[in-house]
């Protein structure tokens, strides 16, 4: 558990330390469309699952049910995409090699943190197996 705990201090750190060491207005047509794609991806996410199994730990709640309408249709873990891409956005925007290397840490992170889900995604749901061979983890058609 306390991993657990490491892994969400390591990725919200890392969301904070985009938002201190940069501009928060893009100056950039790639940046801005990352930003927005992100938003729009995060918030359809968001509505498509139960808020109340909602969690930044990597553990799935009681009351946690299988979504694969909306955006899951396409990616296994919309939001942490939406995170990807928001933080990409603020990247190219403000671009420094501590920044692109807190950018890999946070993907390492979320890739982590994906690990443990699907273990207990696997054990919960038996049709999650089904549902690996249909999408992608993180990017549609990609990865």
């Amino acid at each position: 558990m306390l991993f657990q705990y490491a892994l969400v201090f390591l990725q919200f750190g890392g969301i904070i330390f985009f938002f201190l060491t940069g501009s928060l207005v893009s100056e950039s047509f790639l940046s801005m469309a990352l930003i927005v794609i992100s938003v729009i991806n995060g918030v359809w996410a968001l509505l498509s699952m139960n808020l109340k199994t909602l969690t930044a730990l990597p553990e799935l709640r009681k009351q946690a049910s299988l979504v694969t309408t909306g955006p899951y249709r396409f990616v296994r873990h919309p939001m942490y995409t939406s995170v990807i891409l928001l933080l990409s956005g603020m990247m190219i925007n403000d671009y420094s090699l501590f920044r692109l290397l807190v950018l890999i840490v946070i993907i390492i992170v979320l890739n982590l943190k994906i690990k443990i889900e699907e273990k207990q995604l696997k054990i919960r749901f038996p049709e999650y197996t089904d549902y690996i061979l249909k999408t992608k983890k993180l990017l549609p058609f990609i990865y």
